[in-house]
């Protein structure tokens, strides 16, 4: 192999691995479309350990960002689910018009959702999370519970 050859490959490993080194330390963001734009929608949180930011902007889509965390995940998810951030330990499904978000089980990760107008929420942390909801032309059920001994 030509030392030219030898030179790219350890450049491009090097920003591949900066690259990924970057990526951990910022979180993880994943667009989940809404199904139906015609049909009410709905975004469900819940939270075991860690905050819930909301926030609304002019789109279609919702945006989930997460962060904090270091819960790793060994299988797959499942069909229809996504997963941000390995470390966050975010579950993101869609059905129905329907976006639902579980995180926070092992750590404390937060996580922030851009969100439509005219979109339902129903949000729900425990331990001591925030719940904040930046968003107007919403319907909104949320719960911060936590729980002393």
């Amino acid at each position: 192999m030509k030392k030219t050859n030898k030179t790219t490959i350890i450049w491009l490993a090097g920003v591949l691995v900066g690259t990924l080194a970057f990526g951990q330390d910022s979180g993880d963001r994943v667009t989940v479309p809404f199904r139906d734009n015609s049909r009410p929608r709905t975004l469900v949180v819940s939270m075991i350990q860690g905050s819930i930011t909301v926030r609304g902007y002019n789109g279609n889509d919702a945006i989930v960002e997460g962060s904090g965390g270091s819960r790793r995940h060994s299988n797959p998810p499942e069909p229809g689910m996504h997963r941000i951030d390995p470390n966050s330990g975010f579950d993101i499904t869609e059905e129905n018009n329907t976006i639902t978000i579980h995180g926070g089980v092992i750590h404390s990760s937060d996580v922030t959702v851009q969100i439509p107008a005219q979109t339902t929420l129903r949000l729900k942390t425990v331990n001591g999370g925030k719940v904040k909801i930046h968003s107007s032309n919403t319907s909104a059920t949320a719960e911060s519970l936590c729980c002393t001994r």
